[in-house]
């Protein structure tokens, strides 16, 4: 029986002195690749269907859970119960060190029923299966500031892509004074992204996956100022031309597959 340390919605599972175990000693299985849906459409009298593409769906992995040492007991089946259950009810961080490998980090929920397997002294495991928020696993997070607030002239930054695919980081732009800020992607075809009439110190938030932007200001909406052109980093090393005076700080991780 291999164990492993693991770690669910923030809490280190081995101060509860549970583990992450794989109970058999033959040929291990653990996600690779997630299920693929075709999109396809047949018409009458034509046995070639017509292809529209095709979806990845979220990945789903199968964890076993036990105390190496100590039992189930009532308060620990309930402590356990309740972290596999937030109240706020959102997909949860976990990863596990898998052998030498860099962490993988999977965002997820528990799906199917949970039974929990002990001998009479409540000494046992309990299998869940997780399905996660897509169909990647993901690296750390990272930060980067750029302090552009003294440099009027067009500058190139760099931020690398160490994923498998695209990726959309979150931004902050904190103005230094009044005017406009664009940020234009030369290794993604030039796209730019602009946002127009910030005020000095103001800060601006984009999350570029969802769409969502903030301001520090109140009652203050930025959605008319911006172009609606989100920064989209491609795999590799992206080189930004940041046009204004600003801090810039990023927050992303990749997405990785197998």
């Amino acid at each position: 029986m291999l164990s492993m340390y693991a770690k669910l919605n923030g809490v280190q599972l081995s101060d509860l002195n549970i583990y992450v175990v794989r109970l058999d000693s033959g040929m291990i299985t653990v996600p690779f690749l997630p299920s693929l849906e075709i999109q396809e459409e047949y018409s009458i009298n034509n046995d070639i269907p017509y292809y529209f593409g095709s979806k990845k769906n979220p990945l789903e992995l199968e964890v076993t859970f036990t105390k190496l040492e100590g039992i189930w007991t009532w308060n620990a089946r309930r402590e356990f119960a309740n972290l596999l259950t937030p109240d706020n009810d959102d997909y949860m961080e976990f990863y596990y060190q898998e052998d030498d490998e860099p962490v993988k980090i999977y965002y997820v929920k528990y799906i199917d029923g949970i039974d929990i397997t002990t001998n009479g002294n409540r000494q046992g495991y309990l299998t869940v299966r997780f399905r996660c928020d897509s169909p990647y696993s993901y690296s750390q997070t990272y930060s980067l500031l750029n302090d552009l607030s003294t440099i009027a002239v067009p500058t190139i930054i760099s931020i690398t892509n160490s994923g498998d695919a695209r990726c959309y980081p979150e931004l902050w732009i904190e103005k230094v004074g009044n005017g406009n800020i664009s940020i234009k992607n030369l290794t993604n075809a030039g796209t730019i992204c602009t946002i127009t009439s910030l005020l000095d110190e103001e800060i601006v938030y984009i999350n570029n996956e969802d769409g969502t932007i903030e301001s520090s200001l109140s009652n203050t909406y930025r959605y008319d100022n911006h172009n609606g052109i989100y920064i989209e980093l491609v795999k590799g090393i992206n080189n930004l031309e940041v046009t204004g005076t600003c801090n810039l700080t990023w927050k992303y991780k990749f997405k990785i597959k197998g």
